[in-house]
């Protein structure tokens, strides 16, 4: 039986960036991507780099660690971990985790490289998340901010997410993918 919504646990995929590099073709055919989970590589030692220069202030779905890096590199389940990737430098990481827990409305979580932040990246990882979500047949989605999280909370809402409640002690958030997914935003569109 499935559980109703989402969890913490799961693992990333990679999405794309202006060098345009293609790593993985998803059935969106995204230009860049590359990911964990449904058999797509990721690289440990760029997963691991970036997440060495991740705020954990906020961020903290699982350890920040070399050894993490490397399982999320090689899962090979349904759950998703991207990590969007300028000019061979990995500068957001994303994920879309709790389907291989049984939920049906999956948990996602999104972080941007210190020194990167404020550029659109967080937007272009979450809309990417929001395709994939769509293409595995999630009708919503789900997440949780930090209160004090105010740079996070405003990207979320201006993107759909509605608050529902506390949990944890954060903010928990849904989101409902139309029949369009992502209010129509167009994901290769780009940062903008």
């Amino acid at each position: 039986m499935s559980k109703p919504h989402g969890s913490e646990a799961g693992p990333p995929s990679r999405p794309f960036g202006s060098s345009e590099r293609k790593l993985e073709r998803s059935s969106q055919d995204i230009p860049g991507a590359s990911g964990a989970g449904n058999g797509l590589p990721l690289d440990e030692g760029q997963l691991a780099e970036l997440f060495a220069h991740l705020d954990q202030t906020f961020f903290r779905p699982h350890p920040m660690t070399a050894d993490e890096a490397r399982r999320i590199a090689h899962y090979p389940g349904r759950d998703i971990y991207l990590v969007h990737e300028i000019d061979g430098q990995a500068v957001a990481y994303g994920f879309l985790r709790g389907w291989d827990e049984g939920y049906d409305v999956p948990s996602l979580g999104v972080a941007v490289r210190e020194g990167r932040q404020g550029q659109g990246y967080g937007r272009f990882m979450m809309l990417a998340l929001h395709s994939r979500a769509k293409a595995h047949g999630a009708s919503r989605i789900r997440l949780r901010v930090h209160p004090n999280n105010a740079r996070a909370r405003s990207l979320y809402q201006s993107l759909g997410y509605r608050e529902a409640g506390m949990e944890r002690g954060e903010i928990l958030m849904f989101l409902d993918l139309g029949p369009n997914g992502h209010r129509g935003e167009d994901v290769a569109g780009g940062l903008g």
